[in-house]
């Protein structure tokens, strides 16, 4: 349906091919994504995921479809977006940690960025824009020439 495109064009070093291949794993711990597009860049990763399975609710106090599951914080939601990249993440530096013995270095920003992909326009836009992603490196503030 979807099509997992990966986008080869950034020489990783060990730890990039470590989130490379947990993304990878991504639909195998979660039956209900399908990967998009997706790159690990050298200090970021861009990545569409499909949710493939979600229960519609109607919201008790007013006439709107919801998609569930919603996360509320401090309560955690199995299967949603912010579960998912949560154990990714985690997964990510128990790797490293366990890998080179390194507990305190921080791979992870807080947060991250998650647009709702609203219809193909959007699909089409965030797919080029991951594409083009290794392109632009050399005018991050981070690329060290």
């Amino acid at each position: 349906m979807f099509g997992t495109i990966f986008v080869d064009q950034v020489n990783l070093n060990p730890i990039g091919r470590l989130v490379e291949t947990e993304w990878q794993h991504l639909e195998q711990r979660f039956s209900h994504i399908q990967l998009g597009s997706w790159i690990v860049m050298p200090n970021h990763i861009h990545g569409i995921i499909h949710l493939i399975q979600s229960e519609i609710v109607q919201h008790p106090f007013e006439n709107v479809d919801l998609l569930k599951p919603l996360e509320q914080f401090g309560s955690p939601t199995p299967g949603s977006i912010p579960t998912i990249i949560r154990s990714f993440k985690s997964s990510v530096t128990q790797q490293y940690q366990n890998l080179y013995r390194d507990y305190s270095t921080k791979l992870w920003q807080r947060n991250y960025y998650d647009p709702i992909i609203r219809g193909e326009t959007d699909l089409e836009n965030i797919h080029e824009y991951i594409l083009d992603n290794p392109r632009k490196w050399a005018e991050d503030e981070n690329f060290l020439r």
